[in-house]
């Protein structure tokens, strides 16, 4: 099959949302993420090609277009199955929300024209774009109704009929904002975790965040707290979410581990661009 059908084929499977792993794996073999993504557009899109915007506009040479390594803060990665890895889709804003269940920043776009054929029929239409925890200070986040550029992975999310989403989104850009976000170091996160839990036992974590902005201590409400529970290989097994109450308090909890070992508890706390991190050592122990 030549390279223009294969990608054909894909661009017709993405939307009859019956592209299965094993399917896209023969097919993008050999191909590299950012040319594979091309081809799709230019198999599937309607007009020619000189009537059509590129789809992956050229950043500024200091600034990195493709991320080395996009799933590391990501839970459960396998779950995506990635078409792209460096893509940019342009739309509109039509909602931007933050889940508490995760922590991620949800943004649902209607794309611009060319980039629609792209979609599910599980979309309905609009692009799921996910801003995940640890992004969170570095990424703007558009008003419903701005138009915007999304950059990251193209994946098809298994648990939700395979829908076509932008995860993780490393970079959201604007007529007014072209790159990331400056982070300030200002929340200091606190935990008073255990030092060990016994296999099998629900580890309770409580977390404080304060700001250091300004020269003076103050709690931080409604500051995003993300956890996460790594092996010593650096894989993320766990992790949970939520945002801190008035007095700048949250209690997290997580399901101790079925194996005993050594593992680092990372919390992560964010508001705006405001954000913190503290690493504490937590061991499961046998009963």
């Amino acid at each position: 099959m030549s390279g223009e059908l294969q990608w054909e084929r894909i661009g017709y499977l993405i939307r009859e949302a019956r592209l299965t792993r094993r399917e896209l794996l023969r097919l993008v073999e050999g191909v590299t993420a950012t040319s594979a993504f091309a081809a799709v557009a230019a198999a599937c899109g309607d007009g020619s090609s000189a009537e059509r915007a590129p789809l992956v506009p050229t950043l500024d040479e200091s600034f990195p277009y493709c991320l080395p390594d996009t799933t590391s803060h990501v839970y459960r990665p396998e779950r995506l199955t990635h078409v792209g890895e460096c893509v940019s889709i342009s739309g509109i804003a039509r909602s931007a929300k933050y889940n508490p269940y995760d922590g991620d920043s949800k943004v649902l776009v209607e794309p611009d024209p060319q980039y629609r054929h792209l979609l599910a029929a599980s979309n309905n239409g609009l692009l799921v774009v996910e801003v995940i925890p640890t992004d969170e200070p570095k990424v703007y986040i558009p008003n419903v109704g701005e138009h915007a550029t999304f950059y990251g992975p193209m994946v098809l999310d298994r648990g939700h009929d395979h829908w076509v989403e932008i995860h993780p989104c490393w970079l959201i850009t604007t007529q007014e904002i072209q790159g990331q976000l400056t982070p300030r170091n200002t929340l200091d996160v606190h935990v008073d975790a255990p030092e060990a839990v016994p296999v099998g036992q629900q580890l309770h974590i409580p977390v404080s965040a304060e700001s250091t902005a300004f020269g003076a201590r103050r709690s931080v409400s409604q500051a995003h707290i993300f956890i996460e529970l790594v092996s010593t290989q650096g894989v993320m097994l766990d992790w949970a979410a939520g945002s801190t109450n008035t007095l700048g308090n949250v209690t997290l909890s997580l399901v101790s581990l079925v194996h005993a070992a050594d593992y680092t508890l990372r919390v992560f706390a964010t508001k705006g661009s405001d954000t913190g991190l503290i690493e504490v050592p937590i061991r499961i122990t046998r009963r």
